[in-house]
């Protein structure tokens, strides 16, 4: 071995030798501590109880309510329409953007001249027609006095032959006397005939005339009708939306001139789950709603009440509604019902309070309000888990119960009367992980839930 290699050798050697003293002072401290240590002592095993929140069902009534939501649209719009022809005389003063008219107000005039003329034109000849019946019913008087007299001339005449008829037997006259008193019998005969044929002619004359005159006097009251339209008025209180016409402007039949809508009634046209909309009724009335569906209803009697509410940054308005009918049909996209809830005098409010009128195309909130169900026990939402709930025996233990919802509102499920809940029953709030039937509890009461 080298001198290099030797001397790196004891250099190593020397270093490992440094560490057995403190090596060995650790060995006697453990000595010293296990003889010292006391032996350990036996617990008994007892069960931890879980803390949860509990609250205790009490029977209460639930009022059914249910949130929707929709646009304010006017319950009827009017269109105002030219019916006639002419030239725009006058136009009111409120038939602006925005103003609100009154009902029968005069809105547009329209000139009516042409009208006037035709009226007058046709009572005219309905005069004329009275006139020629009129001259009808003299002529038959005439008629009957003429033939009156000409019977008699016959009477007369027709004796006269006879007698003459008489003498030429005896050879008095001669033959050609007579035949010329028969001539004159003939001729008598025949203007009776005439005045008789003039009489039965009549009849017809005068239907023919007075159909005439009865057209004539349909043309008169139509005319009269279209000199009656040249003036359109509102027919309810209404708010002009738009403006279509101006002063000394031509129209013509069918032409827009100007819409408002009604400001006595609004409407809201919402759509919630049908399972919503039939819990707002009694079960009693739920067959007599799905039968006014397709009829006519005072839907007042089902005791529905609404509200609407325009919720704006930093306030909420609100007007009492009421339910007006249900939509014809569901809603093909989302399976929900559509409800019209009404609000009447829609502007009444409006300026009082800051209040804003419930003006077209709003979008607003409803809430609908049912009768309340008699005693009905509720529970959170968040305490039922797949259909049943978690309570608190008398012991403190926990008990998993099925339970049946009959309806959902907001955080709370009401339950049916089938469930085997009472009043009085601790149900666990807490979420449990893992829920084992009867582990020990530490039940801390909340309050009751109604």
């Amino acid at each position: 071995m080298s001198a290099a290699k030797r001397k790196h050798w004891k250099a190593s050697l020397g270093k490992k030798l440094l560490l057995l003293p403190p090596i060995a002072v650790g060995v006697i401290v453990l000595v010293v501590l296990a003889r010292g240590r006391a032996k350990p002592t036996r617990v008994a095993e007892h069960e931890l109880a879980r803390p949860v929140r509990v609250l205790t069902l009490e029977v209460g009534d639930v009022v059914p309510r249910a949130i929707a939501y929709g646009t304010v649209k006017p319950s009827k719009t009017w269109v105002a329409t030219a019916e006639i022809s002419g030239r725009i005389l006058e136009l009111s003063a409120l038939l602006r953007e925005g103003e609100i008219v009154p009902a029968g107000h005069d809105l547009i005039r329209i000139d009516d001249a042409d009208q006037k003329l035709e009226v007058a034109r046709l009572q005219a000849e309905a005069e004329g027609l009275q006139v020629r019946i009129d001259k009808l019913d003299l002529s038959k008087t005439n008629y009957l006095a003429l033939l009156d007299v000409d019977r008699r001339s016959l009477e007369l005449a027709e004796a006269e032959w006879n007698r003459l008829r008489g003498l030429v037997e005896n050879k008095t006259i001669s033959l050609a006397e007579a035949d010329a008193q028969g001539r004159q019998v003939l001729a008598q005969r025949a203007a009776v005939v005439k005045h008789e044929n003039a009489l039965r002619l009549l009849p017809s004359e005068r239907a023919q005339l007075e159909a005439q005159k009865k057209a004539t006097v349909a043309k008169v009251n139509m005319a009269q009708r279209a000199e009656a339209r040249a003036l359109i008025k509102t027919p309810f209180a209404c708010r002009i939306e738009k403006v279509d016409v101006e002063r000394t402007q031509p129209v013509r039949p069918g032409q827009e001139l100007a819409v408002a809508f009604d400001v006595a009634v609004a409407e809201i046209e919402a759509r919630i789950a049908l399972q919503q909309a039939s819990h707002l009724f009694r079960p009693s009335d739920r067959e007599a709603v799905v039968g006014a569906m397709s009829g006519r209803v005072d839907w007042s009697r089902f005791g529905i009440e609404a509200s609407v509410r325009l919720r704006l940054p930093g306030r909420t308005y609100e007007w009492e509604g009421r339910f007006a009918r249900a939509a014809p049909s569901l809603s093909a996209l989302t399976r929900a019902v559509g409800i019209v809830i009404a609000v009447d005098r829609p502007f009444g409010k409006a300026g009082r309070e800051g209040y804003p009128p419930l003006l077209k195309g709003m979008f607003v909130e409803v809430e609908l309000r049912g009768p309340a169900h008699k005693d009905k026990l509720s529970v959170p939402r968040a305490a039922i888990h797949q259909g049943r709930i978690y309570t608190v025996d008398a012991e403190d233990r926990l008990r998993i119960v099925p339970v049946e919802i009959e309806f959902v509102q907001g955080r709370d499920a009401v339950l049916s009367s089938s469930s085997s809940v009472e009043a009085g029953t601790r149900i666990v709030v807490t979420d449990l992980i893992p829920a084992i039937e009867g582990m020990l509890l530490a039940p801390q009461a909340e309050a009751a839930a109604q």
